[in-house]
């Protein structure tokens, strides 16, 4: 007599907690590069059907046409990840959740190009933007950042921002700076450049996250650039505390002139200010004097 083997009541619940298997689908690039083309998914275009998309490691894609989410267009709410490389052209990457069930997540661990005319933008409750093990966002001149929830830099990740990167709309959440993460600002030779605009927004700084700026031409000692702004506070990277800053040893700023260097102002906004160098500022009031002597009759 064949005894059939049932399932323990145990095993049963767990099966049915765990729900059904979730739909995904990959980009390798089968028959071209084009982002758009559902050929080159191996289950179609990522949709709240077809499930959360993946760029795959060493697979290139390049965005032919805008793509958005479901309550501005089409496809339905699914989160995306690149693992491999994504530029954007001249189109929109839209991920929203609005009040759809869905988190629309954003995650780079490979390269990501916001090229010029491209944008991103992620909103809604639960749109984040995470950048880990490496990952790399660069917006490029004329290239659009949005993101109104958290934008949250991994160790070892890039975000950076060409001077004529554009704003979209603000960043309402936090913007967490985990250890060994970098954000990079380039400020042109006439004094533009990006503003990460925030809006009662949380900077929550780790023991050692990076901070590059780069001027591409010599800035006027004594002008002031925001980096950041609409900060209600700069904490630990859990959130608590306050008056948390960047280890100096950890932020470089490239193009000053000699005699001068840079000094960062925390309060509602990021700022960084050029001022004289201390031996420099020294000098020149040395110098002052001795001009003020010399014109005494």
């Amino acid at each position: 007599m064949t005894r059939a083997l049932l399932p323990s009541l145990a095993s049963v619940a767990s099966l049915l907690a765990a729900g059904p298997a979730l739909a995904v689908t990959t980009f390798s690039g089968t028959l071209d590069d084009d982002f758009n083309n559902a050929g080159n998914w191996d289950n179609g275009l990522p949709t709240g059907v077809t499930g959360p998309g993946t760029i795959a490691s060493g697979a290139t894609a390049v965005m032919s046409a805008d793509y958005l989410m479901n309550n501005n267009g089409s496809p339905s709410v699914t989160p995306i990840t690149v693992d491999g490389s994504l530029s954007t052209g001249s189109y929109e990457l839209q991920l929203r959740s609005g009040g759809i069930a869905g988190s629309p997540d954003l995650t780079v661990t490979g390269q990501m190009t916001v090229n010029n005319g491209g944008l991103i933008d992620l909103a809604g409750a639960a749109a984040d933007l995470f950048l880990q093990g490496g990952g790399d966002l660069t917006v490029e001149n004329g290239g659009s950042f949005g993101a109104s929830k958290t934008v949250d830099i991994g160790g070892g990740s890039i975000l950076a921002f060409e001077s004529g990167a554009l704003m979209t709309g603000n960043t309402a959440d936090e913007l967490q700076l985990r250890n060994n993460s970098t954000i990079s600002f380039e400020v042109a030779a006439d004094g533009s450049h990006f503003t990460l605009v925030g809006s009662s927004l949380q900077v929550r700084l780790g023991s050692s996250p990076n901070l590059v700026v780069d001027f591409l031409g010599t800035p006027t000692t004594g002008s002031s650039f925001d980096l950041i702004t609409g900060v209600s506070g700069f904490t630990n990277y859990l959130g608590n505390g306050s008056g948390y800053t960047f280890d100096p040893s950890n932020v470089t700023v490239t193009g000053l002139d000699a005699g001068q260097e840079a000094n960062l102002v925390y309060g509602s906004s990021l700022t960084l200010e050029v001022v004289p160098e201390p031996a420099s500022g020294i000098l020149a009031a040395l110098g002052l004097a001795l001009v003020v002597r010399r014109r005494r009759p």
